[in-house]
Formats: C-alpha cells, sequence, structure tokens
C-alpha cells in the first residue's frame, strides 16, 4: 500500500526527532540553575526593553504598578518572555506530538487527546525536575501555560494534517 499524507516514513522519522528533541532541550534547559537560566532569557528581555516597544501608553498601568512596588519595567519584560517561552515551547511540542501520533498511528479518533494528554504529562513532569534543581522552583502557572501551548499546538497540528488529508485526497482523485 503507498504512504500518503503524514503516514510517509520521512514524516514518521522527523516527528520523533523534532518531539524528542523539543523534550530533551527542555529537560536541559529545566535542568540550569536560577543564574544560568536567566542569563539566556535576560539578553532578550533586554533586547525587547531596547525596541522601545514597552514604552507605548498601553505599558502604563503595569509599568506603574511595578514601580510602586518598587521593580523596574525590565523585569515584566524578563517575566513576559520567560512566559512566552513556555507557551511557545510547548506549542511546537504539541504540534510535534499531534503529527507524529498521526504519522505512527494513522487518522484515529481521539488522538489529539492523547496527544494534549502526553503533552500535559510531560509538562507537569518539568516543573517537577525543576523543583529539584537547586535555586529553581515548580509553578502551577507555568503548568498552566505549557497546557495551554500544548492544547494551541495540537489544534494547529490537527488542522495541518486535515489539510495534508485533503490535498492526499485531491492529488488521488
Amino acid at each position: 500500500m503507498k504512504e500518503r499524507g503524514l503516514q510517509k516514513q520521512w514524516v514518521k522519522i522527523a516527528s520523533t526527532c523534532v518531539v524528542l528533541v523539543i523534550m530533551i532541550a527542555t529537560f536541559i534547559f529545566s535542568g540550569q540553575g536560577q543564574e544560568q537560566s536567566e542569563g539566556l532569557s535576560f539578553p532578550i528581555g533586554d533586547a525587547a526593553m531596547s525596541t522601545g516597544f514597552f514604552e507605548f501608553e498601553l505599558f502604563d498601568g503595569i509599568r506603574e504598578a511595578y514601580e510602586a512596588n518598587g521593580e523596574p519595567m525590565w523585569l515584566f519584560v524578563q517575566r513576559l518572555i520567560r512566559k512566552l517561552a513556555h507557551v511557545a515551547i510547548f506549542l511546537a511540542l504539541g504540534f510535534g506530538l499531534r503529527i507524529c501520533m498521526e504519522s505512527w498511528l494513522g487518522k484515529k479518533k481521539l488522538l489529539w487527546l492523547w496527544a494534549t494528554i502526553i503533552g500535559i504529562l510531560y509538562a507537569v513532569s518539568d516543573e517537577v525536575h525543576q523543583m529539584m534543581v537547586p535555586g529553581r522552583s515548580g509553578s502551577l502557572e507555568d503548568v498552566l501555560l505549557d497546557s495551554a501551548g500544548v492544547l494551541a499546538g495540537v489544534g494547529i497540528a490537527a488542522w495541518t494534517a486535515w489539510l495534508v488529508r485533503k490535498k492526499a485526497r485531491q492529488n488521488s482523485d
């Protein structure tokens, strides 16, 4: 039988590799101490601050709240960058998991649910891992952000898989 759409061998291998690379990279980053972790995110936050984007009126309330607590605005930007990174990484993981699972298992009912469950369990394990690293802590907020990323990634992947199947059907007609 001819391989079609997502069941092609190269898709199986590539999607599996993507998922493994994301999981391994996440594990490595979560294993870094606080100073190492901040050393990666601070330059990105500093670059974001230097654009002047956070000087817009839109951020006045946030800036005033931070200043009232004696904290600089760059601290908000650093936190925002780190939280967006959580969503982005787990969005990629959710996307990869959903594509990987369909490439190996075919189009099955509840595939999206299994990809979501696996992604969320990995998010929980990531936060548990961080609790064991000196200077780091686990956070329910991060699990929720990671879970939102997984759900978004799984949804985008389901839509992408639908488009691939549609294209494959059109080409076979």
